[in-house]
């Protein structure tokens, strides 16, 4: 029994051996873990936002494309740029079933802003295009300010003003009335007279000039 007992140990343990190199052959060339790659391609053949990327530690082995991985439905964000970073998961370790996360690296440091925890402040790159289908409110508790790069801009200020600016700094206030902050004046083309003004024989306006 001593001789059957040894020859089963040695059955089992050369069976668990040949189990143990079998699943060490098909782990060959899975990643089981999350690592940090270089995107290296993003023009997806198929049009799906795929991209590829490449382990630093073995930089002349690129990946299978990568879709992304994100907890926003609905939000079809840029893809990185080539050089940039991207955290690279694979399910079970399959390199052809792989997705990508953004990752912020020295290279793309986060953006500045006066409360990290409470602000929101994001750079589109290019054009931004929303679509919405359905009723929309936005609500801002204090101030919100729209302005473009030559300087125009209309706020909805927190005390309830409507301000609206060109570039040339004149202005438009809403606040329990109409007040404009300019030298000039015009509706349909003309100069407007106000109440008050002089005409050209030095006599004081008392109507509207556009009544």
């Amino acid at each position: 029994m001593g001789g059957l007992d040894l020859m089963e140990s040695m059955f089992a343990a050369m069976h668990q051996a040949q189990q143990s190199a079998q699943f060490a052959g098909d782990q060959e060339g899975r990643a089981n873990a999350p690592y940090l790659a270089v995107v290296t391609n993003t023009d997806d053949p198929l049009g799906q936002r795929r991209i590829k990327a490449t382990d630093p530690i073995m930089p002349g082995l690129e990946t299978h494309w990568l879709r992304r991985l994100t907890p926003r439905p609905g939000l079809d964000e840029p893809l990185p740029r080539a050089g940039s970073t991207v955290l690279v998961f694979s399910i079970d370790g399959d390199p052809i079933n792989g997705w990508w996360m953004a990752a912020i690296n020295d290279t793309n440091p986060p953006l500045q802003k006066p409360d990290p925890v409470g602000d929101l402040h994001s750079i589109v790159a290019g054009e931004q295009s929303d679509r919405i289908e359905q009723d929309l409110t936005v609500s801002v508790g204090k101030s919100l300010t729209l302005i473009n790069d030559a300087g125009a801009s209309i706020t909805l200020a927190a005390s309830g003003d409507v301000i609206i600016k060109d570039a040339a700094g004149n202005q438009i206030s809403l606040a329990g009335g109409i007040s404009f902050a300019t030298g000039s004046l015009s509706v349909a083309g003309s100069q407007i007279s106000t109440i008050g003004a002089l005409d050209n024989a030095g006599d004081v306006l008392t109507t509207k000039g556009w009544g």
